[in-house]
């Protein structure tokens, strides 16, 4: 799982807007891989991350489930108590070198739902 990632959006938008739109949000995507993150954004991103994980495991019954899900990872129940030490020791340099290599823009594809005119 190391080697992919998905980073999606959606547009939504008039038919006849929706090519310039897809063609600002394809800049905007390279414009950010080429960048990367900043510290603060990185700080910001991890926080973020570690207060969904908490909360998205506050009931019993997703707590089972995320415990489950480890141990078909192969990672163990004991994962979930160091998943925010593991969160942070994530580098600055790890996340701006995975986002240039797996999230590139050349490996992007595009779903359109909806008409085309």
């Amino acid at each position: 799982m190391k080697s992919g990632g998905i980073l999606g959006s959606t547009l939504e938008t008039e038919p006849a807007k929706a090519e310039g739109a897809r063609a600002a949000l394809d800049q905007a995507l390279r414009e950010f891989a080429a960048r990367g993150l900043t510290a603060d954004e990185l700080e910001a991103t991890l926080a973020e991350v570690k207060t969904q994980f908490l909360r998205g495991n506050e009931r019993k019954d997703a707590r089972a489930a995320t415990l489950g899900t480890l141990e078909m990872l192969g990672l163990g129940a004991a994962f979930f108590e160091a998943f925010p030490a593991e969160l942070g020791g994530v580098t600055l340099e790890e996340i701006n070198a995975y986002i240039k290599d797996i999230l590139a823009p050349a490996r992007a594809s595009w779903v359109r739902i909806g008409p085309k005119k």
